[in-house]
């Protein structure tokens, strides 16, 4: 016969049995958990959230194109604005915009880009553009050292 430490029953039949350490060592797991638990959320609140562009907004959010020939629909001589801010929404200058699609010109002949002020923000003058019917945009691409790029912004031309 097989000698139990409980007075000759197994646990299982022993319905008075305890394990008197087990809460303490609970208690103490808990209690060191707890602890390693605190000073991880310490650390990582010292962490610096890193810069970002946060967000990039257009004036106007929209162009309206008049009728040309053969289909082919135009605007001339508009005036763009594109503020750029970062996740804390303050302005981020010396970002570099660059407007690309339906044929975007600034009567250079070049990629059509601009750099923030101070301010934020990045004035595009005497642009035009087409489209062969139908709508179009112009995608804004932004993009600084630091901060990474920004391309969801676009201007829909109507």
């Amino acid at each position: 016969m097989e000698r139990f430490p409980f007075g000759g029953k197994s646990l299982r039949q022993d319905r008075r049995a305890a394990i008197e350490g087990l809460p303490l060592q609970l208690m103490i797991l808990v209690i060191i958990a707890g602890l390693a638990t605190t000073v991880i959320v310490g650390w990582m609140g010292s962490i610096d959230v890193p810069n970002g562009i946060g967000a990039v907004n257009v004036e106007p959010g929209h162009i309206l194109l008049d009728e040309g020939e053969n289909g082919i629909r135009y605007a001339e001589d508009v005036q763009l604005n594109v503020a750029v801010f970062d996740r804390m929404g303050d302005p981020i200058p010396g970002a570099a915009v660059v407007l690309s699609g339906s044929s975007v010109s600034d009567g250079k002949g070049s990629a059509v880009y601009a750099v923030t002020g101070s301010d934020g923000v990045a004035r595009f003058n005497s642009l035009s553009m087409q489209t062969n019917g139908g709508l179009g945009q112009i995608d804004i691409t932004v993009s600084k050292s630091g901060y990474g790029s920004n391309s969801e912004a676009k201007v829909l031309l109507i």
